[in-house]
């Protein structure tokens, strides 16, 4: 602009304030369009990883009622870890520092899911040593509560607005422990039915952290239906 003779103070201060501009338009970018973009990749991962995580569940629960072989837990149980690993890596960006103020959720929600993997290794080594099939109507409609309460949670997770309510399945899952059966004083059996409850409270904890409606108690038909068979 010297060479040509249009220089001036003004014209400098109109470039710095263009540059200063373009800075701020980068910087509001990375704070926030690509959390939000980071954030969807995440919510896709959490939903992959419950969706594993219910198929271990309902699997280790048709293990116990004689339904599905021992062997394909171990397959199923790695791809909670496989999913489990991919979501923290996409989880990173976030993790690292986020200015849109949901940091606190994602921890919430890492933290739930980090409970459900853990409980479901559980889950494999007790279900392992269950000898009897527990062949119960009851045990049947707590299993379905808590497949399709998980399936509830991926599906919000996913941006599905039918999706429903997160309906806990923990309070179907006790009352097995409190009537009599044939396995109900086995201490395996109990500590079956508890890491069931313990995965069901790690799913609602995720449930709540994400904004999914949640009914603490089962609706009366499911728990007369429980109490019925």
């Amino acid at each position: 602009y010297l060479s040509i003779g249009h220089f001036s103070d003004g014209l400098l201060w109109e470039r710095l304030a263009e540059v200063a501009l373009g800075a701020a338009v980068a910087m509001g970018t990375v704070a926030v369009v690509l959390p939000v973009r980071t954030r969807r990749v995440v919510d896709q991962a959490l939903a992959k990883t419950v969706e594993s995580l219910s198929d271990l569940t309902d699997a280790a629960a048709g293990v116990a009622s004689g339904e599905v072989a021992r062997r394909n837990l171990r397959e199923l149980g790695r791809r909670v870890d496989r999913d489990f690993q991919a979501l923290m890596t996409a989880a990173e960006p976030l993790r690292v520092g986020s200015l849109t103020g949901s940091d606190d959720r994602l921890s919430r929600q890492l933290a739930a899911v980090s409970a459900g993997r853990d409980y479901a290794r559980e889950l494999i080594a007790n279900v392992a040593a269950v000898r009897d099939a527990l062949h119960s109507g009851s045990f049947d409609v707590a299993r379905k509560t808590l497949y399709l309460a998980a399936g509830a949670v991926a599906g919000h997770l996913r941006g599905q607005s039918d999706a429903g309510s997160y309906i806990r399945a923990a309070a179907l899952f006790s009352e097995l422990s409190l009537r009599p059966g044939s396995w109900h004083d086995q201490p395996r059996s109990m500590a079956l039915v508890r890491d069931f409850v313990v995965i069901d409270n790690a799913l609602a904890d995720l449930a709540q952290a994400s904004g999914v409606p949640t009914v603490r108690t089962p609706p009366p038909e499911l728990l007369a239906g429980a109490w019925s068979s």
